[in-house]
């Protein structure tokens, strides 16, 4: 398939980094300049750090806490680690700097992630990173090459339905989304690995 943004990334079996084994990738821009996503299936557990690292990100210029947050967090990768991501699906909240694709935002600004917060009733559609994936210039067609990962079509349902909250029901995302794309995972659990995996 042609790389263009967005699409989904699976790991395969040559992934020797543990962060991105059995690993879902969301790629939402791809250029010659590289390539920056979300890991969507590896959930924060630890109740404590959810909060700290929400909370510290939903403040004004003063330093307030605007609000007090219990959405379920994920990892999206160990680039910008301390950094918070919103995934939604709300044009009214959105910009043109922050639009994926049609009715698809990423947003990075605290006062919009405050603005998404506060829209219930008007989409359940929204998530939450910590940190993201980012490749240099060639670098993930490289590893596509190699065998690391399989890119597949980017799949709404993944994107807001399926939320695991597990490491069993996070291989069991990557497992579905392989499944779909016509791969039986089956067949991949005892091939071999490379050095190969996202900065």
């Amino acid at each position: 398939m042609d790389l263009n943004a967005p699409y989904f990334l699976c790991a395969m079996p040559k992934m020797d980094d543990e962060q991105f084994r059995t690993s879902v990738v969301l790629v939402a821009a791809h250029d010659e300049d590289g390539a920056f996503g979300l890991i969507l299936n590896m959930p924060v557990v630890d109740e404590e750090a959810k909060q700290a690292q929400m909370t510290a990100e939903v403040k004004d210029m003063t330093g307030a806490i605007l609000l007090s947050v219990t959405e379920d967090l994920f990892l999206g990768g160990p680039v910008e680690a301390e950094a918070i991501f919103a995934l939604h699906d709300m044009p009214a909240l959105g910009t043109e700097d922050s639009r994926i694709e049609d009715d698809l935002y990423l947003e990075t600004d605290p006062e919009v992630f405050q603005k998404i917060l506060g829209a219930d009733g008007q989409s359940e559609k929204r998530r939450f990173f910590l940190g993201c994936s980012q490749w240099e210039a060639g670098q993930l067609e490289s590893e596509i090459r190699q065998g690391a990962w399989m890119p597949l079509p980017c799949d709404r349902r993944v994107l807001f339905e399926e939320r695991p909250a597990t490491e069993a029901e996070s291989v069991e995302v990557w497992k579905q989304v392989l499944r779909r794309g016509g791969v039986d995972p089956l067949t991949l659990m005892g091939q071999g690995g490379s050095d190969s995996g996202p900065n």
